[in-house]
């Protein structure tokens, strides 16, 4: 038996609130659930398309040795569209140099509000 699909991804945060807003003002993901939990976490589910994010917030959620996530991926139309709305709404955000790929890939990193290594993956138009 094999899985039929990613169900969701989880990350754990500092800060719920502003992460929720990060996620929906500036990503455009859509805010689906947020259920409080035993022992101060609480969780909060945002959708894109298909795919699920699951924001952990409270500290008494984490175990040691767990990894809050190596990076989440966006596929985006422009790097430098997408760049500059995000700077729109964070400033001070600092992007890594650009990054191409392979067949006309590019990408670049950068930290969302909880220090959550994120990533733009740009695909050409005829590579998607």
């Amino acid at each position: 038996m094999k899985p039929r699909k990613f169900e969701h991804i989880g990350l754990m945060v500092s800060d719920l609130d502003k992460s929720i807003k990060f996620y929906t003002e500036v990503m455009g993901l859509t805010l689906t659930s947020r259920q409080p939990r035993d022992g101060g976490v609480e969780l909060v589910f945002l959708r894109l398309g298909e795919w699920e994010l699951e924001l952990v917030g409270g500290t008494s959620g984490h175990v040691e040795g767990d990894a809050r996530l190596n990076h989440l991926a966006f596929t985006v139309d422009d790097i430098e569209t997408t760049k500059a709305h995000i700077r729109s709404h964070v400033p001070d955000v600092e992007f890594s140099p650009e990054v191409d790929l392979w067949d006309g890939l590019r990408c670049v990193f950068f930290r969302g509000p909880s220090g959550e290594r994120l990533e733009l993956f740009e695909r050409p138009i005829n590579n998607n």
